[in-house]
């Protein structure tokens, strides 16, 4: 996002529980945010469903290619996949989510009458 939201935060980082298909969104105030984030939902879906986490699919970003997410991803036994360059529809159901958040946050700040435009997600 251009601007940063209340809290500071510029990114937003989306996960799909594709066994729930629950989506879950977290305010990152920098891209390096999101391996703490994603080891942090991903004990408390684990704890929520008293199940493992079987595979972690991405886009490939560099977020999601940290050292300390992939140990924990290793020590935990979860397979972490990776989606080709260029190809979202190897990825279609975040990037649904994505597209269904944005419009979201479109609709609020036009019926808001907010200042500003967002920029085209593509």
């Amino acid at each position: 996002m251009p601007v940063s939201s209340l809290g500071g935060a510029l990114y937003l980082l989306v996960i799909v529980d594709e066994y729930s298909r629950r989506v879950f969104g977290f305010g990152l105030a920098k891209k390096s945010d999101a391996a703490g984030k994603i080891m942090q939902w991903m004990r408390s879906a684990m704890a929520f469903h008293n199940l493992p986490v079987v595979e972690f699919h991405t886009d490939g970003g560099g977020e999601f290619r940290g050292e300390d997410l992939l140990k924990f991803f290793t020590e935990l036994g979860v397979k972490a996949t990776i989606t080709p360059p260029h190809t979202p529809q190897d990825n279609a159901i975040a990037e649904r989510a994505n597209r269904t958040i944005i419009e979201g946050v479109r609709s609020v700040l036009q019926h808001a009458k907010a200042r500003g435009r967002m920029q085209p997600c593509l």
